[in-house]
């Protein structure tokens, strides 16, 4: 090649990168992902399966039993039941004998009328299942009290859930304000539902909220990121042929409610559809409480390094199965007519629950609320307008 161009003179010519095109694969080079790191994948596991092994396991009646016949307090409680003699100046047995009147036995099981008497090495274990989706202090005891019973059962329930670092970081500090007037009522279930969406998520996912008005029975789905109308619509239209078209579906303003896809499919349904005021939430008072109470569980679980989507479907099990404070009983039970099995053992079937009665209970919690609203805000009477 050095003879062919020895005859030839070159001139060097500087010439910039920028108007180089034959720099061009030099300026692009081709990404390269980056390189696993086996370490911290390792412990990415390792912190998963710590946080996964925390959990406890539902309470089964046979380990109810091992553990009852290795408590010496309950063995003596026991023998005392079938002797009629109590050492009513022991310590750790008075408490029982003071309730003896209501304490029986059943397959070596100690029962407080119908609720099970929880051994000393169970109690925490009983604890930490009652309080799983961080439901708060009074809805974990409520879920204690329909099932189980111990001497100071009320008070450890609350020292665990003020020493919860998950629920005391995610506790909101404002005031909760509900709607100031009441929707019209319901006298079934499934009848007029509250539907939103409520995201993004850690991940960037969005979650579709489903909320019956009389049972409180939430509904939910995860979308990978914000749906549109056709993915709100395939959700909605699951969900009501598993439950039922209801009379009435309420929902804000957002473009997915609003679209004329989804009034559409409502009105071919013969289902009503209702918005709320704009820029006004509390009109959708039902399903917003519902996101609030969700958000607080979602971040509970990233805190814990817990599955998302795992947790929120172990907050729904204890939700459903707890009763709520505006019917007394759990959503699910209405929902259905029956109780439904949970984490926490029991011995008896709860009996279905009467429609009116509960109708009732539920609107006259929906008006206490809002008398309690309007009292906290010094709400006015809204003036007659005549258009």
């Amino acid at each position: 090649m050095a003879l062919k161009v020895q005859d030839l003179h070159f001139k060097l010519v500087y010439e910039p990168g920028p108007t180089n095109p034959a720099d061009v694969l030099s300026r692009h080079p081709q990404p390269h992902p980056p390189l696993p790191n086996v370490g911290e994948e390792e412990d990415t596991a390792y912190i998963n399966a710590i946080a996964q092994s925390s959990v406890p396991n539902p309470l089964l009646l046979s380990d109810i039993q091992g553990a009852t016949r290795a408590d010496s307090t309950l063995q003596a409680v026991l023998l005392s039941l079938q002797t009629g003699m109590w050492d009513d100046k022991a310590v750790d047995i008075r408490p029982f004998y003071t309730q003896r009147h209501e304490l029986s036995a059943a397959d070596g099981l100690l029962l407080k009328d119908h609720h099970l008497v929880i051994p000393l090495s169970l109690r925490e274990r009983t604890l930490q299942l009652a309080h799983s989706g961080h439901q708060g202090m009074t809805r974990t005891k409520q879920r204690l009290y329909t099932k189980v019973w111990w001497p100071g059962m009320t008070s450890a329930a609350e020292s665990l859930c003020r020493q919860c670092l998950s629920c005391q970081a995610n506790t909101p500090t404002g005031p909760y304000r509900p709607e100031s007037t009441p929707t019209p009522p319901s006298t079934a279930p499934w009848q007029r539902v509250f539907v939103d969406l409520y995201g993004p998520l850690p991940g960037g996912s969005t979650l579709l909220v489903v909320v019956d008005q009389l049972s409180r029975y939430p509904v939910t789905h995860v979308f990978n990121s914000t749906p549109a109308t056709a993915g709100v619509l395939a959700v909605l239209r699951s969900a009501f042929a598993a439950f039922g078209l209801p009379e009435e579906v309420v929902s804000d303003n957002g473009p997915q409610f609003r679209s004329a896809e989804f009034n559409r499919f409502l009105a071919q349904m013969g289902i009503a559809h209702s918005c709320t005021p704009p820029l006004w939430p509390q009109a959708n008072g039902a399903v917003e409480r519902m996101n609030r109470t969700i958000g607080k569980v979602l971040r509970a679980a990233q805190l814990d390094g817990r599955d998302l989507r795992a947790a929120l479907d172990e907050w729904l099990l204890a939700y459903r199965t707890t009763p709520h404070p505006a019917t007394g009983l759990p959503p699910a039970t209405i929902m259905f007519g029956r109780s439904i099995r949970d984490t926490l053992p029991s011995l008896c079937t709860a009996p279905a629950p009467d429609a009116t009665v509960t109708a009732n209970k539920e609107h006259a919690f929906r008006a206490r609320q809002c008398e309690a609203a309007n009292q906290h805000r010094s709400a006015q009477p809204a003036s007659t307008i005549t258009l």
